[in-house]
């Protein structure tokens, strides 16, 4: 079975590098790292403006008051291109993901 690698710095020689961060969940989940964006967005000025980066996102349950708000609201426009991606938070290679209107 695949579990962390516990990586032992002082043994890579200079030249090799390592493709994954040890704890690195805040930047790899989707729902952690849309929390993280979304806290930097709200840095008044440029810092704030460089962090405007993700298309409009909610984390289910959470803001599920406010997805069904936004669905509602373009259903009532252009129900023909209101189309969502759904995507598990804690899965990787595509797992669980799906579109819908």
């Amino acid at each position: 079975t695949w579990g962390k690698p516990k990586i032992r710095w002082e043994d890579l020689n200079v030249w090799q590098r390592v493709n994954h961060f040890q704890e690195a969940k805040q930047l790899s989940r989707k729902d952690c790292l849309k929390k993280n964006i979304a806290r930097y967005r709200n840095i008044p000025g440029k810092i704030g403006e460089a962090f405007d980066i993700l298309p409009m996102t909610f984390t289910l349950p959470g803001d599920y008051v406010q997805f069904c708000t936004e669905f509602a609201k373009r259903y009532d426009t252009c129900p023909e291109r209101n189309y969502w991606i759904m995507k598990p938070a804690g899965s990787s290679r595509g797992r669980g993901i799906f579109v819908f209107n």
